[in-house]
């Protein structure tokens, strides 16, 4: 006795219907969830600055997470502070004619991770703060240009050494003194503090190369504290 055939082909071939459907309506699932999960947690935004013309520009793209691999091309715009822009136009820092190449982080954020400072920051957030009156280091330096003559370039000198940790003092310096010559006097006294006691930390830490670094920065500035070039020992 035969047993009939066509029922089972179409129950084979909903099957099949119904397999395909699932593997598209999973497929589609998959991808809306990457998609998502890309736009949301691979989006990279943050801020860079250049110590040579002081120039500030903001940046986004996105990258696949937990690779970190980038996807998109880098998109930047400009958000100079205007006491950098009064900076070049004065000539209270060296800047190049052409376009910086030097750029140093300021912050970064990738998708929920919170943003994450560099020292950079350090100088940035100083260029940007405001008063009722405006940007406030823009007018100290109106109002006070023969400190600015001498403060600014050894910002600038700090911030192509890389060594933003250092100006937080020295600002503080810039607005407590009353004249140029103790204003002067305590930035270099500063200076030598400061780069003595990361010398001495490099060294007890066997940070020898990076203390070297740091005393040759130090010979550049203050040649006749050390005539013999003799090394600062931890």
């Amino acid at each position: 006795m035969s047993t009939p055939s066509a029922p089972i082909r179409s129950t084979k071939k909903q099957k099949g219907s119904l397999r395909r459907w699932v593997i598209v309506l999973s497929a589609v699932l998959v991808s809306l969830f990457v998609f998502l999960f890309v736009r949301i947690q691979g989006a990279v935004t943050g801020s860079e600055f250049s110590p040579d013309s002081f120039s500030v520009r903001e940046f986004r793209f996105y990258e696949l997470p937990i690779f970190h691999l980038q996807i998109t091309p880098i998109d930047r715009s400009t958000v100079t502070p205007s006491t950098a822009i009064y900076l070049r136009q004065t000539a209270l820092i060296n800047s190049p004619t052409k376009t910086p190449d030097l750029w140093h982080l300021v912050s970064m954020t990738r998708g929920f991770t919170g943003k994450t400072p560099a020292d950079a920051e350090l100088l940035v957030d100083q260029l940007n703060i405001k008063i009722a009156g405006g940007a406030y280091w823009r007018l100290w330096s109106v109002d006070q240009p023969a400190k600015a003559k001498v403060f600014w370039p050894i910002i600038q000198k700090l911030a192509k050494r890389e060594m933003y940790i250092m100006m937080p003092k020295l600002f503080e310096i810039a607005q407590s003194e009353r004249s140029v010559d103790e204003m002067t006097e305590r930035l270099d006294q500063s200076l030598r503090s400061q780069y003595e006691g990361l010398i001495r930390d490099m060294r007890a830490a066997d940070q020898n190369e990076l203390a070297d670094q740091f005393f040759k920065e130090m010979l550049e500035d203050f040649p006749n504290d050390f005539p013999n070039d003799s090394p600062i020992e931890p």
